[in-house]
């Protein structure tokens, strides 16, 4: 029997931006491509590791939303890949790893700045350490629709908005 519900909306702040509780983890996506065209029957579906962002949001009824975003490229590349005009900036935006980093403060523009000449300034395995240990982190962004017409969080808004509580 077909069941009808109520749309779940995005609880946003006079600024536009929602709040919520990030989480990182690691896992393995599974991805479909077809190689002939829309068209063709061949699908050729292979396992990707990558990193899911987690974000636990509030939506207009105060029920929790989740909202998932994976990151598929694990490279970090202190080279912008374009530059986009913000208000009245021009804002470097580099790769989505390298500015998920940054915006969650594990990476800042003068360590990628300095490992443009010596890569070595960037220690990958704390990176890594600090990326991954991210739970339940206050964070707030502004919300935008992808190609699917799905909400997803625009990563150049992201913002920490306080501090991961201490389980120890």
């Amino acid at each position: 029997m077909a069941t009808i519900k109520l749309a779940s909306n995005l609880a946003l702040d006079e600024s536009g931006y929602s709040h919520g509780l990030l989480t990182v983890i690691e896992t393995t996506k599974i991805v479909n491509s077809n190689s002939g065209g829309k068209r063709s029957l061949m699908v050729d579906t292979h396992e990707i590791d990558c990193f899911e962002l987690i974000f636990n949001c509030r939506n207009t009824r105060n029920e929790t939303m989740e909202i998932k975003t994976a990151i598929f490229g694990m490279t970090i590349n202190p080279e912008p890949v374009e530059t986009k005009r913000m208000g009245s900036k021009n804002i470097p935006i580099y790769n989505k790893f390298t500015t998920v980093l940054m915006r969650l403060n594990i990476l800042t523009k003068d360590v990628l700045d300095k490992a443009r000449k010596d890569a070595s300034i960037i220690d990958l395995d704390t990176v890594m350490a600090l990326f991954l240990a991210i739970k339940d982190l206050p964070v707030k962004f502004k919300p935008q629709k992808n190609e699917k017409g799905f909400i997803e969080p625009n990563l150049i808004t992201l913002e920490v908005t306080g501090e991961m509580e201490n389980n120890d």
